[in-house]
């Protein structure tokens, strides 16, 4: 019998083993070419091919080599002239790999280049090892509840007070006006002298939402197992106040898992939109359910249908205007609606306005041509809805899909009348003229352009007339009234930023804190912290000199200068 006959591998083709190397060489190096001029070349690309941006060039890139070293496999396996038994060893060794490589290590998810993440299989899971841990929220108590004149006194744990405003409250996504800057702000010129002082750090749940503080009190939302979280913890030390836990678990492959909105306080209630559409109001002293809706049932939605369409889960952080909660709505087919508006302390539905698809983005209020709006990125478009009627009063076009190159930064509101918006997957940004006349409302662009301000899922940060924004990872500086890029700095990955005064907090991908100045005229990097350990996607929040970063797996306070 001969060793052919006995080998799953096809005999050697002795005959023409020149032209074989020839054509597998010649894919492997037209394809190798092709993965370095995506890498070489992106900036380019990006502008040029709608849908492109650093991910999908990194796809490209990886499929590229694929190809390249596939066609080299095939070669050396069935083609080449090596024996039998060098043969069956390449043949063997790329299969056994991968095998290998999922009983070792542990998929944990991507950053915003899709490069992938992976852990030994031996660590724990950061779920897990959460799951195990005690729930040690303190009891909120009336003041004077300590037993005085005793030796085992305890004092008692202040009540939370979410009603009383001061001056270093950060109520909401993106800060008290929604924003992402605090004119007011004083940070330091530099960080080499004296750096943020860490006050706190503790475990958190799973999700991508942020951080709304009043009064010395912040709440967030997060995963903890198949429960959504709301979560009032002391800005002081960290301890867990109290939590509200109601059914939900939303997770991606590529998203990753947990809520994705940031809670806003208001009147002492907290209100807040889960990644599966369940909207609450919690009263803020206590943590007990005030009322709630569930979107998906309200629109005749299955958790797999509403993902199908918005895949990534509900990222909408909810707006309070006067009397009314605004929160982007959803739903299939003809019953999609864009926005819902509630009367805020009983959740009865006041109006629903809007046809298109939600977005991964955040009502926001506005006045423009003398009328109170609310502004909103949806799927296919930016428009702004009436606050008392939802009347949608002008929109324009700003195309995407909530499943693919999904529309993820705010509007924006500017002086003279003007909306900034802009976006990511080779789209860029645009520049508004809002124009109101008898009644009638109409949107037109000023400049638009696909090499500015690619924001993925960030948000642009607007000081005296420049718009300073991760575009496709790099932080630029762009002038509002031409559209032209001033400088390109840091390559910080597609994580979030904060303006302050005249000072710029950029949290990287990574977890890195760089202080940098808004200064249009250069790029300047003033100082930098390694904040949090791996992906962090989350929003900041600075509430007088406290910064509190988090991600999916932990949260820390730290000290601004």
């Amino acid at each position: 019998m001969s060793v052919a006959s006995n080998s799953t591998i096809p005999p050697i083709a002795s005959r023409r083993p020149r032209r074989s190397l020839l054509i597998a060489g010649g894919i492997a190096a037209s394809f190798t070419a092709l993965a370095i001029y995506l890498q070489l070349d992106a900036t380019a690309i990006g502008e040029t091919i709608p849908f492109f941006d650093g991910a999908v060039i990194n796809v490209g890139t990886v499929f590229s080599c694929g190809i390249a070293a596939f066609s080299l496999y095939v070669w050396f396996c069935w083609f080449s002239g090596f024996s039998f038994q060098a043969r069956r060893i390449g043949f063997i060794i790329p299969l056994l790999l991968p095998i290998i490589g999922v009983a070792t290590f542990r998929y944990e998810g991507v950053d915003g280049y899709m490069k992938p993440t992976f852990v030994p299989r031996w660590r724990r899971a950061h779920e897990a090892a959460l799951a195990g841990k005690p729930v040690a929220a303190k009891a909120p108590q009336p003041a004077g509840a300590e037993k005085e004149g005793t030796a085992a006194a305890v004092p008692a744990v202040p009540t939370v007070d979410l009603r009383t405003e001061t001056a270093n409250d950060f109520p909401q996504f993106l800060g008290p006006q929604r924003t992402n800057y605090l004119p007011d702000a004083k940070l330091a010129d530099d960080w080499n002298d004296s750096p943020p002082k860490e006050i706190w750090r503790r475990d958190i749940g799973p999700g991508w939402s942020g951080f709304a503080c009043r009064n010395g009190f912040a709440v967030t939302l997060e995963q903890r197992g198949s429960d959504e979280w709301v979560t009032c913890y002391s800005l002081a030390d960290g301890e867990l106040m109290w939590h509200h836990s109601a059914p939900g678990r939303h997770e991606e492959t590529i998203g990753g898992l947990g809520p994705r909105s940031t809670p806003v306080i208001d009147g002492g209630l907290v209100f807040a939109q889960g990644a599966t559409g369940l909207v609450r109001c919690i009263d803020g002293a206590t943590g007990k359910l005030v009322w709630q809706d569930d979107l998906l049932e309200r629109y005749g939605l299955s958790q797999s249908l509403s993902e199908a369409a918005v895949k990534w889960g509900r990222a909408g952080s909810p707006l309070i205007v006067g009397d009314l909660l605004i929160v982007p709505a959803g739903g299939k087919g003809s019953n999609v609606r864009t926005l819902i508006a509630y009367h805020k302390r009983t959740g009865e539905v006041a109006w629903e306005a809007g046809n298109d698809q939600v977005s991964y983005a955040s009502p926001v209020l506005a006045t423009l041509g003398g009328e109170e709006q609310i502004l909103y990125v949806s799927e296919k478009k930016v428009a702004g809805y009436d606050v008392t009627s939802g009347k949608e009063l002008w929109q324009h076009d700003w195309p995407s899909h909530s499943n693919v190159d999904a529309n993820c930064s705010q509007s924006i509101r500017l002086p003279g009348d003007r909306v900034l918006v802009s976006k990511s997957y080779g789209t860029g940004g645009a520049l508004l003229q809002i124009k109101c006349e008898e009644g009638s409302c109409s949107a037109e662009p000023i400049w638009e352009s696909r090499r500015v301000l690619k924001t993925k899922f960030t948000n642009a940060v607007v000081i005296d007339g420049f718009a300073y924004a991760l575009s496709d990872g790099i932080l630029e500086c762009v002038d509002l009234e031409t559209g032209k890029q001033k400088w390109r700095g840091g390559r910080y990955g597609h994580g979030q930023m904060l303006g302050a005064g005249d000072k710029l907090l950029v949290l990287g991908e990574d977890g890195e804190l760089m202080l940098v100045a808004a200064d249009p005229k250069k790029f300047r990097e003033l100082g930098k912290i390694e904040a949090l350990p791996g992906i962090t996607w989350n929003n900041l929040c600075l509430a007088g000199n406290r910064l509190l970063i988090r991600n999916g797996k932990q949260v820390a306070c730290y000290d601004v200068p």
